[in-house]
């Protein structure tokens, strides 16, 4: 999400600033070259309550320190802790400070002492976004209602998209950790594997459940037919899957449900997933498992392995939902939300004022 703003308004003609406390050893996605990068520091593990406080004061003078220098008028942090920190760290500035929860509150804990701070803090931005009603109605327990506001995430698709080709074959991705459920998915596929012999499951991304999902899927029986990704581009995958499934415990928005969907694929996701429910409706453009019901996830699964036409008639209604949120359009939403004329109706001299 970060990247795609930043990129996008700097092409625009901004002059935008994306400060990280991480070094460019810790990158994934490229900054375009006209983004000032600055890297303020301070990542490393804590040992101690003192400690980890320490560190936190130090990360919020050098955050201080870097919001000075580039002398924008509006800071858009990203994720809860950072969050915290940009809030403390412009107080006083005179900056007009967005932050942006990509999580629900509710079902992601950041640890006790964030958890609080968030509780306290959050309400002193200027404006508190989220990318689903899920996540705001949590946040309006704490924050005044009048500085809520949606913020949909975008769907950066490549141009042209893949051709098309389905396969017998369920797909997800994500990060391997125990928010994402993939165990749940592996048990499910073992239960349905027997009465499709020709479908496998495919797992795109990594994370320290791997070694323990990969022992899963051997003791199973069934080494040969999930196969691991590893973190690698995931579109050739939408083209090919016929099933994308998101078993997660919780998610905000996810960007990946986004993706299969602008591919055409009919989405399945769990009824915990509080964002998710915001774009799949059960039925309409993607089933939905009950969180709750034993079996759930494997009669779905099983449901749309058998019948075709509904998974073409899912899917296709998965790609119209997912047309709303092409980048441009997202992009026009955050720059009212932020409170930016159009780029193009800038004059240069204008555009230092227009930053971020």
């Amino acid at each position: 999400m970060v990247t795609n703003l930043a990129n996008h308004w700097a092409a625009a003609g901004r002059r935008i600033a994306v400060i990280t406390f991480a070094d460019t050893d810790a990158d994934y996605f490229a900054l375009d070259p006209r983004v000032d990068r600055i890297i303020s520091g301070g990542v490393g593990a804590s040992h101690s309550v003192i400690g980890a406080a320490t560190a936190n004061l130090r990360r919020i003078k050098a955050l201080r320190a870097s919001l000075r220098n580039v002398r924008a008028s509006t800071a858009l942090a990203f994720i809860g802790a950072t969050n915290v920190l940009t809030i403390l760290a412009a107080a006083g500035l005179g900056l007009t400070v967005i932050i942006s929860e990509r999580n629900d509150p509710a079902r992601q804990s950041l640890g006790r002492p964030w958890d609080i701070l968030r509780r306290l803090v959050y309400r002193y931005a200027d404006l508190v976004t989220a990318n689903s009603k899920s996540a705001l109605a949590t946040l309006a327990n704490y924050v005044p209602d009048r500085k809520l506001r949606l913020a949909h995430n975008p769907v950066l698709a490549p141009d042209p998209l893949p051709e098309r080709a389905p396969e017998p074959m369920i797909l997800t991705v994500g990060r391997l950790v125990p928010q994402k459920s993939q165990s749940e998915l592996v048990d499910a596929f073992a239960q349905i594997a027997p009465e499709f012999p020709d479908w496998t499951l495919m797992i795109v991304g990594d994370g320290p459940d791997e070694k323990r999902l990969k022992a899963q899927a051997t003791d199973l029986g069934l080494s040969d037919r999930i196969t691991f990704a590893g973190r690698t581009d995931p579109w050739p995958f939408y083209a090919r899957a016929s099933i994308f499934a998101l078993a997660t415990q919780y998610e905000g928005t996810s960007n990946a449900l986004l993706e299969a969907m602008t591919m055409g694929v009919p989405p399945v996701v769990s009824s915990a997933s509080g964002g998710d429910l915001g774009l799949v409706v059960d039925g309409e453009d993607g089933l939905v498992t009950s969180a709750h019901t034993e079996n759930s996830l494997v009669e779905v699964l099983r449901k749309l392995a058998t019948d075709a036409d509904l998974r073409r008639q899912l899917g296709r209604a998965a790609a119209n939902e997912a047309s709303k949120f092409d980048l441009a359009t997202v992009v026009g939403d955050w720059e009212k939300l932020v409170g930016l004329a159009p780029a193009s109706g800038l004059a240069k001299s204008d555009r230092r004022h227009q930053s971020a």
